[in-house]
């Protein structure tokens, strides 16, 4: 201040007009700039796309109201719920492995390998209302237009914001079905223990969207559920152990219980063994086994015989000592899957990765496992196929090939290259000395 006192006034002065002498060029140059932004119609339709990037950005979120077409003759008190006025749009809904919820829209199935590979997938549609099971028997219904939609899975929501599962019990199922199978009286839901435990349940009974947990299957003391799924109330069931045992029976032998029922026995474990996984067969199709050291087999589903329910079963596969199943691939040749490391990122596989063998065969590898590291677990997913760059058996001569969307690829002889010339050829006489 006193520095500013003992100034000369000039001096002052002279500041004062070099500061509005600059604001005078400032505004100068911005007048031009504005003149020559309105005699271009370019840079008018250049500035007003900027700006409304701006404001997309900071004000931009989903549509909460939709706009509804009515037809003749309709009109909005009958339109009474979400589903009458969204369109029916397929989605993927999966779960991270830290469990986090999403959902990717379209047909094309998302990346099933690498770090952000989900350990849960469903095929569905928006009109669909979702059930998550965790390993207590308990489940949550949520309608699948509430997920939040991402680009991969890790960018979701944690499930427990989503329903009322409990934080620290993360999902081993999911499943989704709408009205139609609800009112369906041959659909049912299956649900496997660890133990062995297998019960069915009409799909009937399940709660549509609600924010209250339910009791899907009863979980004994030291028992957790492994598997939850829909199926048909005539089926063949297949059911595998951790050590390589198999069984194959009917549906219809397990007799439809209430939710609040643990079920009967599927299987007789041997000490030490766990039940692993259950699927329905279909028909006509194959499945892959998994084991802990990237060793797998490839068979038809009818190398499993039919037998009565509760009995041990035959034996898929002969493991080498140490290893376990760690799941399996149902489908078509093109069906995909997700084998997940203990160490390494999760990798992508395919049912026809080896060729196809007798039930009991020696294993043949899959996946390359590194020294230290082990296989986890298995995904598979009704609907998936393999469109990434992965190993198949039909291509394993040739490095990798490009899976599509058809059951099976027309495979080309191979040439053979021709023979070389005699007089080229190199060889060994009995006597150990090379004749060229």
């Amino acid at each position: 201040a006193q520095a500013i006192l003992d100034m000369p006034l000039k001096r002052l002065a002279a500041l004062e007009r070099k500061k509005i002498e600059d604001e005078f060029k400032e505004l100068t140059l911005t007048i031009k700039d504005l003149q020559d932004l309105l005699k271009s119609k370019k840079r008018l339709q250049q500035e007003v796309i900027l700006e409304l990037q701006e404001i997309k950005q900071k004000y931009v979120d989903k549509r909460r109201t939709q706009i509804v077409s009515l037809k003749s003759g309709e009109s909005t008190k009958e339109l009474l719920t979400v589903n009458d006025v969204m369109p029916v749009e397929t989605a993927w809904v999966g779960m991270s492995q830290d469990g986090k919820l999403g959902c990717i829209k379209g047909e094309s199935n998302p990346r099933l390998s690498g770090n952000d590979a989900p350990i849960l997938l469903l095929k569905t549609d928006s009109h669909q209302t979702l059930y998550l099971v965790n390993g207590d028997g308990k489940a949550a219904s949520i309608a699948v237009h509430i997920i939040p939609e991402v680009e991969k899975f890790s960018d979701g929501i944690r499930f427990n914001k989503l329903c009322t599962l409990p934080e620290e019990n993360l999902p081993v199922s999911l499943f989704s079905m709408g009205p139609e199978v609800r009112n369906d009286a041959n659909r049912v839901v299956l649900t496997l223990s660890r133990e062995g435990l297998i019960k069915k349940s009409s799909a009937g009974e399940l709660p549509g969207v609600s924010a209250q947990l339910f009791t899907l299957a009863k979980v004994n003391p030291g028992d957790m559920l492994i598997c939850a799924m829909l199926g048909q109330e005539i089926s063949d069931l297949l059911i595998l152990s951790r050590k390589g045992m198999g069984i194959r029976f009917k549906g219809e032998e397990v007799r439809a219980m209430n939710l609040a029922a643990a079920g009967v026995n599927a299987l007789k474990l041997a000490a030490g063994d766990e039940a692993l996984e259950m699927v329905e067969l279909t028909g006509g199709k194959e499945v892959l086994l998994v084991a802990s050291d990237g060793s797998g087999w490839r068979m038809a589903e009818d190398a499993f015989p039919v037998q009565g329910r509760y009995g041990q079963g035959v034996i898929a596969c002969r493991l080498k000592s140490g290893t376990t199943l760690t799941g399996l691939l149902y489908g078509k040749k093109n069906q995909g899957g997700t084998i997940f490391m203990k160490k390494a990122a999760a990798k992508t596989i395919r049912l026809d990765a080896i060729p196809e063998s007798k039930r009991g065969a020696a294993g043949k590898s899959v996946a390359e496992v590194k020294s230290g590291d082990e296989i986890v677990r298995t995904l598979m997913v009704a609907g998936a196929t393999a469109s990434s760059e992965i190993s198949s058996e039909s291509g394993s001569k040739k490095g990798k090939v490009k899976a599509d969307a058809s059951e099976d690829v027309e495979k080309k002889p191979e040439k053979k290259a021709p023979p070389k010339a005699a007089a080229k050829s190199s060889s060994r006489k009995s006597d150990g000395t090379v004749r060229k």
